[in-house]
Parts: structure tokens; sequence; C-alpha cells
């Protein structure tokens, strides 16, 4: 006997499309800047949740806020760096790649990385080469031209 559990999942969208829930909780912590160990324990515990129940929300809830002002944005690129810097858990290379992922689908306008940000995606080691090359192109290609020499 197989049983399937389809966890999170709840129907809107398009006609018969599921659409993922948010982590509602966690958007609040980033639209409320909350501090970065905070949101990103939040993501933790979603992540490590029974069948990966937590995932779906975390995206949407990141997904969400990288669309939003850019200082929203700012935070969510932190705490990507901040998952690339300190990934002390097992699923921390995880929760960095799929942040990565997200950041780079769904392709915020203006998209700005610190000196600190960039130097953690470029020697991050949780990240694929694809991910962090692509992460600092869409970088710099989004920047303003009198900042694009302070990524390199």
């Amino acid at each position: 006997v197989v049983v399937v559990v389809v966890v999170g999942v709840a129907v809107g969208g398009a006609v018969g499309r599921p659409q993922l829930e948010m982590d509602t909780v966690l958007c609040r912590l980033l639209e409320n800047e909350a501090k970065i160990p905070d949101i990103c324990e939040r993501i933790r515990d979603q992540f490590n949740r029974q069948l990966g129940a937590g995932i779906g929300g975390v995206t949407r809830a990141f997904e969400r806020c990288l669309m939003a002002s850019s200082a929203r944005r700012q935070l969510c690129l932190e705490v990507l760096a901040y998952f690339c810097r300190n990934a002390k858990f097992e699923c921390d290379g995880e929760i960095a790649r799929s942040l990565a992922n997200v950041v780079l689908l769904s392709n915020p306008p203006r998209f700005s990385l610190t000196s600190a940000q960039s130097a953690a995606i470029r020697i991050s080691k949780v990240l694929t080469e694809v991910q962090r090359l692509k992460l600092l192109d869409m970088a710099e290609k989004t920047q303003p031209p009198w900042k694009k020499s302070a990524l390199n």
C-alpha cells in the first residue's frame, strides 16, 4: 500500500493548478525587518518539517518579499548571504541553494548586493558554481553604471 500525502498545497491561481501556501510568519518577519538569526531560525524550522512541508511556504514568502521594496529585497539577500557564510547545520546548504534559486527564478527588479553579500556568494561552498556565477552576473547587470565597479 502506497500512501501519498500532499501537505501545504491549496488550489488557486490557474484552473486546477495547485498554489503553495505562503509562510505568513516568515513573511511578517521579513516585512518587519526582524533580526537575521530570527528569520534564519524560522526558515530552518520550516525546512526541517516532515516531508518538506514547509519548503513551499518559505519559497512563496521569500519570493513575495523579493518583489516588494528594495529594503525587503536587501533583507532577503542578506538572509541568503547569511546561509552562504554560516552553513552550520545540515540543512543550511540546501536552504542556501533553494533561496538562491528563488532569487534567480523570481528575477527581482534592481538587484543590489553589498560587498559583504557579494563576497559571501563568491566564496560560498554551499552554492553551485552556476548559482554563484548567475547571482553575481544578475547583480552586476541590474546595477546603475556608477555602482558596477563596486561588485568586482
